[in-house]
């Protein structure tokens, strides 16, 4: 006897396509930095790692003082409700 499956998919309200859109919204500057990184865009908080995963730093500032980071490479992990958006960073 033939059957029919029907598949029904929520595309309006797509959590991919609306993580993409806030992360693009978050924006690093200088970057290289020195001294200080600004943060522009909307975020709950942030963990700074270092390349082999040691934090560094944890905040919700939108300006993070970078002078007394060795230099390097960091990654910088944005949470805002429950999405998350990672970024490398660069102090020189």
């Amino acid at each position: 006897k033939p059957y029919s499956i029907t598949f029904i998919a929520n595309i309006g309200n797509n959590s991919a396509t609306n993580t993409a859109n806030w992360s693009n919204n978050i924006e690093l500057y200088p970057n290289p930095a020195s001294t200080n990184i600004n943060i522009k865009g909307n975020f709950c908080e942030y963990i700074i790692s270092s390349v082999d995963g040691k934090k560094v730093l944890y905040g919700q500032e939108s300006c993070i003082n970078t002078s007394l980071f060795n230099q390097g490479v960091y990654f910088i992990k944005f949470r805002h409700l429950n999405k998350f958006n990672n970024q490398k960073i660069i102090i020189q």
